[in-house]
């Protein structure tokens, strides 16, 4: 939303400067024009997109690591043959859900980005599905899903299972 702003404030005077300064005809004011709104937009969009970017990396990063420490673990115990699988099961599917609950504390970070682009609230809304979903809070993650992208096929995916488990078929069939 600011960049475009942003973007539309530098056409402006772009275009003031071609007319009124430089004397330009409208052709050239136009080309003028579209120079400023390109030379405000590109830099602020690459700079957002690089911030996202290092949020999402960050995330994936710490997520495979979590996965990494319980494949460990599972092998682990499975070469010492401890404990029972449900007991296992049951401290794996807590580690997994803390692990989860720090993703979405390091996705919080997104949220001044909500207003530099109009699309991290839906992109962040989509990983934090995504992530609720992964760890069954499914109420969270129908909160996120009505605001998320559904371009990715497992979002879609997931949000016509919780369309069907609500018993939903009406909006299931859309």
């Amino acid at each position: 939303m600011l960049t475009l702003l942003a973007a539309f404030i530098s056409a402006l005077i772009f275009g003031f400067v071609g007319w009124w300064v430089l004397g330009f005809g409208p052709i050239l004011t136009g080309l003028f024009v579209l120079v400023g709104f390109l030379g405000a937009a590109l830099p602020l969009n690459l700079w957002v997109k690089k911030r996202m970017e290092k949020i999402f990396s960050e995330i994936q990063t710490m997520m495979e690591r979590d996965q990494e420490k319980m494949r460990r673990q599972v092998n682990q115990m499975q070469g010492r043959m401890m404990g029972s699988p449900r007991g296992l099961q049951k401290q794996l599917e807590k580690q997994q859900t803390a692990s989860v609950h720090r993703a979405v504390k390091v996705l919080d970070q997104m949220n001044p980005l909500n207003k530099w682009n109009l699309m991290a609230r839906k992109q962040a809304d989509t990983m934090r599905a995504q992530l609720y979903y992964q760890a069954q809070d499914f109420e969270a993650a129908d909160r996120h899903l009505q605001n998320s992208l559904n371009v990715d096929p497992m979002t879609v995916a997931m949000k016509m299972a919780r369309l069907y488990q609500k018993g939903e078929i009406k909006q299931l069939e859309k």
